[in-house]
């Protein structure tokens, strides 16, 4: 059901109300995917070319990057969910970036050589650690907050004419 079609008001603005979330907190590694095909350099310094031996079940070599704020995402019931801007550290470039996106853009930039763009989906390319060995994408994380966002919203009663 998309927002529009809720017929109370009270209802509709609470389905599409501004949230945000923490999804990792500060000090939090994540692990930025890079194309292998896109990598000028192998041998570069910080690249993880086998991420399997790390337990990261991905086609992605790796890189990377410790979170210098907790790191927050942003749902609205009729809108993407967003990450906010978060400061990070990526060791192997000794640089520093305003936000998860940011930090896959310069991590490409210097990383993926023989690519002509360099920006990408960081829900779908960035990796944290859940165990040892396991790891999930931001993407896992979103999914999982959604969720949790929809629950609460639902478990709201319905408006006073019983018309949700």
């Amino acid at each position: 059901m998309r927002p529009e079609q809720l017929q109370n008001p009270d209802d509709r603005d609470r389905f599409v109300r501004d949230e945000v979330f923490p999804i990792l907190t500060q000090g939090s590694t994540v692990l930025l995917g890079v194309s292998p095909h896109s990598v000028g350099d192998p041998k570069a310094l910080g690249l993880i070319c086998n991420p399997q031996e790390i337990g990261v079940q991905t086609e992605y070599w790796l890189v990377e990057v410790r979170l210098k704020q907790d790191l927050k995402i942003r749902i609205r019931g009729d809108r993407e969910a967003k990450l906010e801007p978060c400061s990070c550290l990526i060791p192997s470039l000794e640089r520093e970036a305003t936000s998860v996106n940011h930090a896959f853009t310069l991590i490409s930039e210097t990383y993926e050589t023989e690519r002509l763009s360099h920006t990408g989906n960081v829900f779908e390319r960035a990796y944290t650690p859940v165990g040892p060995k396991r790891w999930q994408t931001l993407d896992d994380l979103r999914i999982k907050v959604i969720a949790q966002s929809l629950q609460r919203k639902l478990e709201f009663p319905a408006s006073k004419d019983g018309k949700k």
